[in-house]
C-alpha cells in the first residue's frame, strides 16, 4: 500500500492544493506512476501535469539515480485536482493506472468521470477501429479495471508461498503451451489482418472499373520482343539455292558446299538468254564496263531496318570530308533508318532484279567497286557476317564515322525530327570492330571521319575515352591496307579558343594531339584536318530559288521565297582548324540545312560569300524560273500546295536581320541568344527582295537588328 505523508509534514503540494480550498486527505485522487527512466518521467509530466505539480516532481526526484531502480518497486503519490485532470491524463496514457488507496476517497458521479464512463469511451474507440488485437486490449482493460486482477494476483501469490512445487509446475508445465499458444494466437491475427486487407482489395477491384494499364513487366516484356521480332535474322551459309550463273553451269563452291553437308543438289532450271536479247551481243569486257559504271563507284550507307539491312546512296560530292553533312541516315524513335536521301525509283540496285544474267555479271561490281559507310560500329560485324564468304572477300572499301562522345556543343534542332542518333562507341563493339578489320583478308581503303560535331574528346577529366581513342588509333595503325588509312583529326588547337566546334570546351595544354597517335616513324595512317566551323543555330528562312526536291518520289517544285526554318551554320573559306579573326562575310561559307515537310527530306543551301552566289549541294536541285512556271501552270488544285506570293509584306512579319557573323563570340553562340525562328540574315535578306523585285537599295538603308515588318 501506498505510503501517504503526515498532515503536519510540509509537503511540496500543500500550499498549491490549500490555494485552491482543498482539504487535505478529502476528495483526491491518488495516481500512481511506475516509469522506467527519469527522462521518460519528466517528458510524461511536463507534457501533461501542471507547472506546479511538475516542479514538485523534480524536486522530490532531481537527478537521484538510485531513483531509476526504486522507481519500479516504489510509489510517488502526486495529488492534484481531480475534477478534469484526471479524465484527460487517463485518455492520454493507458500506462497510468489510477486507485482509490484506503477506500477513504469517494468518487462520485457529480465531482468527476466515473470509471464507466472512460470504459465506454474506450469501447467507443475499440469499435470504430474494428480490430482484432484492440478488441482484446479492451477486454483486458475492464477485467483490470473491475479489481478482479488484484484479487486473482494475491490468491496466486499466496498459494505459490505455500507449495514451492506448484511455481516450477507453473514455469515448465504452464507456461510453455502458454507461450506457444500466445504466439499462434499473434500469427493468426496478423494472417487475419492480412485477408482483411486483401477482402478490401478484392472488394475495390470488383466495384472499382478496371485501369487498361500495364505492368513496368509486361512493358519490359513487350520490348525484347519487339526487339527480337525487329532485328535483322541471320542468313545461313548454305543458300536454298545459287542465283549467280557461271560459265560451266554451276558453282564450284556451291557444288563443294553441297557435297560436304550431304545435302541433295537443288534442282534449277535456267533459260539461256544470251541469244534473245541484243544487250549479250555486245562483247563482255563492253558489258562489263557499263555494269561497273551503272553500280559502282558509290557511297552506300549500310542501316538498319526492321527484320533486314538497307541501303542508302549517298549524292554528297565527296561524303569522307569531314565539312559534309547529310541526312542519310536519319533514324526514327526506335533506332532504325527512315527512307529520305534518294527516290525509290531511280535505284541503282533495280538493275540486278530485272534479269539473273544481269544478276550474275554486276553483283561483283556491286560488292567490290562501292564504299560502305557505317554510323554505328556495331554493324560492319554483322553485315559482313551476313554475306557468303566469297562476297564478303570482295568488299574492299570502308568509310566510317563513330561517335565516341555525345555532342553537347550546342543545341541540335535536327532532334525535333530525328529523335534517335547513332549510339557511342563502346569498348566492347570498338573491340569487335578491330577484330574484324585485321581479320578481314583485303582491304584497299579505310577512312574513318568522326560525325559532324561528335568529336573527339581527350582531355584529363576523361581518362577513359582518352584509353579508347588510343587503343583505336594504335590498333588502326596496325591494319594493313592497299592505301593508307584516312583519319580525320583536330589540329592543335589556339590557346586562346576555349569554345569551338571542333574543339569542344578542351582547356590549353590538355589535348595533346600526338600523345594519341602512334609515334611519327611508324605511323602509317593519313591525317585529314578538320576545318573549324560554327555551331548550327535556328533561324527562319527563305528559298533563294526554285528547287526540285529530290526526296520525295514524284517532281516537287519548291517556289522561291517559301518561308520556312533551317539550321545556319558557317566555316572560313581557307579550311584553317582555328576560328577566323574579324570575319566577314566574304571571307566565310553559310550553310542552311532546312526541311521538307511534304516528304520529310533535308536539303542543303550554300551561300558563298566571296563569289556572293547561293547554290544548293544536297536534296535538291535547281530548276529556271520558267520551267517551274511550266511545271504548275494547267495543274488544278495545286493553290494550296504551291501558294502565290500575292503580298510579299506579309512572309516578312515580325522578322528580324541580324549579322551571324558577328555573333561567333563565346557567351552569344552558347547561350543561344538570337537562335530563333523569326530571324534572317543578309545574304537570305537580299535573295527575298530580288525574288520579288524590290532590288537592294531598300536593304541599304535598312538598319540591322530592327523589325522588317511591324
Amino acid at each position: 500500500m501506498a505510503r501517504t505523508a503526515p498532515a503536519t509534514v510540509k509537503h511540496p503540494l500543500r500550499p498549491s492544493l490549500c490555494s485552491i480550498g482543498i482539504p487535505d486527505g478529502r476528495d483526491v485522487l491518488a495516481v500512481y506512476i511506475w516509469w522506467l527512466n527519469q527522462q521518460q518521467l519528466r517528458a510524461f509530466v511536463a507534457s501533461h501535469v501542471p507547472s506546479e505539480i511538475a516542479s514538485s516532481v523534480r524536486s522530490i526526484h532531481g537527478e537521484d539515480e538510485e531513483w531509476r531502480e526504486t522507481a519500479p518497486s516504489s510509489f510517488e503519490r502526486i495529488a492534484f485536482d481531480t475534477r478534469s485532470t484526471a479524465f484527460d491524463l487517463c485518455q492520454a496514457h493507458p500506462f497510468v493506472k489510477m486507485c482509490t488507496p484506503g477506500g477513504r476517497t469517494a468518487i462520485t458521479q457529480q465531482t468527476r468521470p466515473s470509471w464507466k464512463q472512460f470504459l465506454s469511451t474506450v469501447d467507443d474507440r475499440v469499435l470504430e477501429s474494428g480490430s482484432v488485437p484492440f478488441r482484446l486490449l479492451d477486454s483486458a482493460i475492464k477485467w483490470a479495471f473491475d479489481a478482479h486482477w488484484r484479487n486473482f494476483k494475491n490468491f496466486i501469490h499466496d498459494v505459490v508461498n505455500k507449495h514451492f512445487a506448484i511455481e516450477l509446475v507453473v514455469f515448465f508445465v504452464v507456461l510453455p503451451p502458454l507461450a506457444l499458444l500466445l504466439y499462434t494466437v499473434g500469427v493468426v491475427v496478423v494472417a487475419w489482418e492480412e485477408v482483411v486487407v486483401a477482402a478490401k482489395l478484392v472488394r475495390r477491384w470488383a466495384s472499382e472499373p478496371r485501369r487498361h494499364l500495364l505492368s513496368e513487366k509486361t512493358i519490359a516484356k513487350r520490348r525484347q520482343m519487339k526487339a527480337r521480332r525487329d532485328e535483322v535474322k541471320a542468313l545461313p551459309k548454305m543458300r536454298p539455292r545459287a542465283l549467280t550463273l557461271h560459265s560451266d553451269g554451276g558453282s564450284p563452291v556451291f557444288e563443294e558446299e553441297l557435297h560436304t553437308l550431304g545435302r541433295s543438289r537443288v534442282k534449277q532450271k535456267t533459260v539461256d538468254q544470251l541469244g534473245t536479247c541484243d544487250l549479250w551481243k555486245i562483247p563482255f569486257e563492253v558489258r562489263e564496263a557499263i555494269f561497273r559504271y551503272a553500280v559502282g563507284g558509290n557511297h552506300v550507307h549500310i542501316v538498319k531496318r526492321r527484320q533486314r539491312w538497307g541501303s542508302v546512296y549517298c549524292p554528297a560530292k565527296d561524303p569522307t570530308d569531314p565539312v559534309h553533312r547529310d541526312f542519310c541516315t536519319r533514324r526514327d524513335k526506335d533506332g532504325y533508318h527512315v527512307m529520305s536521301a534518294w527516290p525509290k525509283d531511280t535505284r541503282p540496285l533495280a538493275l540486278l532484279v530485272s534479269c539473273r544474267q544481269i544478276y550474275s555479271e554486276c553483283i561483283d561490281f556491286l560488292y567490290s567497286q562501292n564504299t560502305f559507310a557505317f554510323d554505328d560500329l556495331d554493324l560492319l560485324p554483322d553485315f559482313l557476317g551476313s554475306l557468303l564468304p566469297s562476297r564478303a572477300r570482295l568488299v574492299t572499301s570502308f568509310h566510317l564515322a563513330p561517335v565516341f562522345a555525345r555532342d553537347w556543343a550546342g543545341s541540335n534542332h535536327r532532334d525535333y525530327f530525328i529523335t534517335k542518333q547513332p549510339p557511342i562507341a563502346s569498348v566492347q563493339s570498338l573491340n569487335r570492330f578491330l577484330d574484324v578489320l585485321e581479320q578481314h583478308p583485303t582491304i584497299r581503303s579505310l577512312s574513318i571521319t568522326p560525325k559532324p560535331r561528335l568529336d573527339f574528346i581527350a582531355t584529363c577529366d576523361n581518362l577513359d575515352v582518352a584509353r579508347h581513342i588510343l587503343k583505336f588509333t594504335n590498333t588502326l595503325n596496325l591494319v594493313k591496307t592497299t592505301k593508307p588509312i584516312t583519319l580525320a583529326w583536330p589540329e592543335e588547337p589556339i590557346p586562346s579558343v576555349w569554345y569551338t566546334s571542333t574543339h569542344m570546351s578542351i582547356p590549353p595544354g590538355y589535348w595533346g594531339r600526338e600523345k594519341y597517335l602512334p609515334d611519327e616513324d611508324s605511323r602509317k595512317i593519313k591525317l585529314r584536318e578538320m576545318p573549324w566551323q560554327s555551331p548550327t543555330v535556328l533561324m527562319a528562312f527563305l528559298i533563294p530559288f526554285d528547287v526540285q526536291c529530290l526526296h520525295c518520289a514524284s517532281p516537287t517544285i519548291i517556289r522561291r521565297a517559301t518561308r520556312g526554318f533551317a539550321e545556319a551554320s558557317f566555316l572560313p573559306l581557307s579550311l584553317s582548324p582555328s576560328p577566323p579573326e574579324n570575319a566577314t562575310l566574304s571571307c566565310v561559307l553559310m550553310r542552311y540545312w532546312t526541311y521538307h515537310v511534304f516528304c520529310g527530306g533535308w536539303i542543303e543551301f550554300q551561300y558563298h560569300g566571296e563569289r556572293e552566289e547561293w547554290s544548293v549541294s544536297q536534296g535538291a536541285q535547281t530548276i529556271s524560273k520558267a520551267e517551274a512556271d511550266r511545271h504548275l501552270a494547267g495543274k488544278e488544285g495545286l493553290e494550296r500546295r504551291y501558294p502565290p506570293l500575292d503580298n510579299p509584306h506579309e512572309r516578312l512579319r515580325g522578322i528580324t536581320v541580324r549579322d551571324m557573323i558577328r555573333q561567333t563570340s563565346q557567351d552569344q553562340w552558347s547561350s543561344r541568344r538570337w537562335g530563333t525562328s523569326r530571324v534572317i540574315d543578309e545574304p537570305m535578306r537580299d535573295a527575298y527582295y530580288q525574288n520579288v523585285g524590290w532590288g537592294t537599295p531598300r536593304a541599304q538603308v535598312w538598319k540591322r537588328g530592327e523589325p522588317m515588318m511591324s
